[in-house]
């Protein structure tokens, strides 16, 4: 279901690639329908993740339509189809033992199981009904209404985190569909209807927008065969073009986000910058992704050794980036300061020590960095559930196999000196800067 921490790092999954080439090795095709499948064959165990991915998120809902429903819908493909009931689908899935979930992002949802290499037929045949024969009735969205209004409630209205994460990212954003959470408005998740949810799954729920990743103790020549007896039969829909409203021009105006609540218990500070995706502007992303694990990455690098030991102005730190997105997101830093330090006075330190810090990268922390990026994944290729999420992320986020492959190669040719530009260009001034401090804190700065 939708995630409480919706901005999805794909960085941090893709950033840990070895430089050998073709480090997945995915075998692909596509059937008559168009849908595209693709397949690591793991036989190590007799295990497969099964995952079926379509290209729509929350960024692919039109202004007109009630925010959310791409999760909504998500919800709803749980309710049963015109050939087996929800019960029946539950039963059948917890017969066989799957572990099963879906989720929607900004940019895809998916439902997965992992089962049994004896199953794979299983879940295929109900993969396959859903994405044609789901039944939407008008008792079973009001019902799921309340359940998704629950889930925002306590995601959201109940979580300080929640709320100024949701005002700030409305703030980073002026038309772009990003600057509203997946999970959608109150208001708009209180009017779905049953035409609601039909429009959106006629449109957006067909095989050609739709990308199975298999991953597991399977070949090839029995995966052709199997896609192509329950998925392949399935007609093909509309083309679709992701159309979404464009973000003006960078400015400089800071945008100031605060926040208090009695539940806080510590004040945090979150700053947001612009940044590029992969699609929007290769070169820079690449060499972001570098220059972040350069400066931040590590707790013996100059930033977190001076803001944190020498200084003593934070108990701890994060930064969150999506280079993997469909469009451009944001970089955030998180700052956890410590009792007794105002903003105030963080920010000269900050500003120093970040000035300090970009300023010093060498080419050794360079190449550090990227030895440290491209180590990561060997502890999680092992796992055929991070490999799938891995590959499905990317290719439902509108990237294609060759870029995931060419990774490694990417980071390597990332240049000093193209990390020293982006980092200077990107983090010269946040776009939205948030405050969350305990109420009797609030704007104490």
């Amino acid at each position: 279901m939708f995630k409480k921490s919706i901005i999805l790092s794909f960085c941090l999954w893709l950033s840990c690639m070895n430089a050998e080439a073709a480090f997945f090795r995915p075998e692909t095709f596509t059937l008559k329908n168009g849908m595209q499948v693709v397949l690591v064959t793991d036989t190590s165990t007799p295990v497969i993740f099964h995952a079926v991915w379509y290209k729509v998120g929350r960024g692919d809902e039109a202004p007109e339509e009630p925010s959310g429903i791409a999760h909504f819908c998500e919800h709803m493909m749980f309710k049963g189809t015109s050939n087996i009931t929800r019960d029946e689908l539950n039963s059948t899935l917890f017969k066989i033992g799957a572990i099963k979930n879906a989720m929607t992002s900004f940019d895809y949802t998916t439902y997965y199981e992992l089962i049994e290499s004896s199953s794979i037929e299983t879940v295929m045949r109900l993969e396959a009904d859903r994405m044609v024969n789901l039944l939407i009735k008008e008792e079973d969205v009001a019902s799921e209404r309340g359940v998704v209004m629950e889930e925002r409630k306590t995601n959201i209205e109940s979580s300080p985190e929640g709320r100024i994460m949701e005002a700030s990212i409305s703030a980073f954003f002026t038309n772009h569909p990003y600057r509203i959470l997946p999970i959608g408005l109150m208001d708009d998740i209180a009017s779905y209807s049953s035409k609601d949810v039909k429009s959106f799954y006629k449109k957006w729920y067909h095989p050609n927008n739709a990308i199975l990743v298999v991953v597991g103790d399977i070949s090839l020549e029995r995966l052709k065969e199997l896609t192509q007896k329950y998925y392949g039969v399935l007609p093909a829909g509309p083309t679709l073009v992701r159309n979404r409203l464009k973000e003006p021009q960078r400015t400089d105006v800071l945008k100031d986000v605060n926040l208090g609540a009695n539940e806080v218990g510590l004040p945090s500070v979150k700053l947001y910058y612009d940044a590029p995706s992969v699609r929007s502007d290769p070169k820079k992303a690449y060499a972001l992704q570098v220059g972040l694990e350069a400066v931040f990455g590590s707790s013996v690098d100059y930033f977190k050794r001076a803001m944190i030991t020498e200084r003593k102005a934070l108990s701890g730190m994060s930064t969150s980036y999506d280079g993997f997105s469909y469009d451009p997101m944001w970089l955030s830093i998180s700052l956890q300061p410590l009792p007794g330090i105002k903003w105030k006075q963080l920010s000269v330190i900050l500003e120093e020590v970040l000035n300090k810090a970009l300023k010093s990268i060498s080419p050794e922390d360079v190449k550090l960095a990227k030895a440290r990026i491209l180590g990561r994944l060997e502890y999680d290729r092992a796992d055929i559930f991070e490999v799938g999420m891995i590959i499905g992320n990317v290719l439902a986020s509108g990237y294609t196999l060759e870029d995931l492959e060419s990774y490694p190669d990417k980071v390597n040719d990332v240049k000093h000196e193209e990390v020293l530009d982006v980092m200077m260009d990107v983090l010269k001034m946040p776009k939205v800067r948030s405050f969350l401090a305990p109420l009797s804190k609030k704007g104490a700065k």
